[in-house]
């Protein structure tokens, strides 16, 4: 019965992080954060900007696209009088869809006081 209850508590932490409060709760750990933590976790920024206060905007952003429904059609060779026939039937090209998401990072003295990020993927 115990183990019941872990897999479900785990089922239960393990979902939270797909929702927008497990975003917000992840994106806030990083509060604090030096650049180089950013860049080790997230690469090579994609932009940075130095503001004429000297706050830096690091910036990082990812992109995935994926298919699915793609099926292959089925053929069907037929011969007539010595003559081989194929004809395809079904088949589907998918659907493709792209998801991104760009994060965004203020640092003031080498530590991260900000953050924001947009695109229609960001998920923990």
């Amino acid at each position: 019965m115990r183990f019941g209850f872990i897999i479900i508590g785990a089922f239960i932490f393990l979902s939270a992080c797909a929702t927008g409060q497990g975003f917000v709760n992840l994106m806030n750990s990083y509060m604090g954060a030096s650049e180089q933590a950013l860049v080790y976790r997230f690469g090579v920024p994609s932009n940075v900007y130095t503001a004429p206060n000297g706050d830096r905007t690091v910036s990082f952003a990812r992109s995935r696209t994926t298919t699915v429904g793609e099926s292959a059609p089925t053929y069907t060779s037929t011969d007539i009088g010595g003559v081989l026939y194929t004809t395809s039937q079904g088949g589907s090209p998918g659907v493709t869809h792209t998801y991104t998401c760009t994060l965004h990072f203020t640092l003031r003295d080498d530590r991260v006081i900000d953050w924001g990020s947009s695109g229609n993927h960001c998920v923990a």
